[in-house]
């Protein structure tokens, strides 16, 4: 299913009816024989835990929706099963409790993984602006228009000494210290200078950084 689908069952999954007929089994004990059905209760207790009507027993969404990897390790080598790959049907009488199975499956590191990737689903498709993979993006196309950016100052740089028929290197090139304006490191470093202090894509704080990063790109 795709990511609306995904998040409509995790948030908006159905729920059964109070005069709803619920999966029973009989229980016997000391002769005597009785039924006993999923509680509509538990579904209260335990916000991740749905009923199906077409499997006819409690599946755990979190579980399903967003699987553990195989690879990751952190559940020790635990393998999903019922409430996962098969509903529960059974013994009703053992959900709840200190070992009860719905118990035990909440304080599971594998259920606690999928817990915590559901939430941050959750998160993410309410405000994707807070999602990684669009955040990084964002980044990406940032840090791509300042490469453009000086590309474009350092491809200026060439035409203009190329017109003019002057020299683009100095007499030293092999280490350029900013600090030190009294020498003279060439026609092309010091128009690279001089661009990157009028250039707007950093803040004036940063000048010698982008002077760098021209020669840099120069050099490269």
């Amino acid at each position: 299913m795709d990511n609306t689908q995904r998040f409509k069952y995790l948030t908006s999954h159905s729920t059964p009816l109070l005069s709803d007929v619920l999966h029973s089994h009989q229980v016997t004990k000391q002769g005597k024989s009785w039924k006993v059905s999923f509680q509509l209760q538990w579904l209260q207790k335990f916000p991740w835990l749905s009923y199906s009507n077409v499997l006819e027993g409690g599946i755990c969404r979190h579980c399903v929706l967003f699987p553990e990897k195989p690879n990751r390790g952190g559940s020790q080598g635990a393998k999903p099963g019922v409430l996962v790959l098969s509903a529960y049907q059974r013994p009703y009488t053992k959900a709840l409790g200190k070992d009860g199975i719905l118990v035990c499956h909440e304080r599971s590191l594998m259920h606690r993984h999928a817990t915590e990737s559901a939430d941050l689903f959750r998160l993410s498709y309410d405000n994707p602006s807070t999602r990684v993979d669009s955040r990084l993006l964002k980044q990406q196309e940032q840090q791509a228009e300042k490469n453009r950016e000086i590309l474009r100052q350092i491809v200026y740089g060439v035409e203009y000494l190329a017109k003019q028929g002057l020299p683009f290197r100095g007499h030293r090139e092999d280490k350029i210290d900013f600090s030190v304006s009294s020498v003279n490191r060439g026609n092309f470093i010091a128009l690279m200078q001089l661009l990157g202090k009028s250039n707007t894509t950093r803040a004036s704080s940063s000048l010698p950084q982008k002077c760098e990063v021209y020669e840099q790109n120069y050099t490269e």
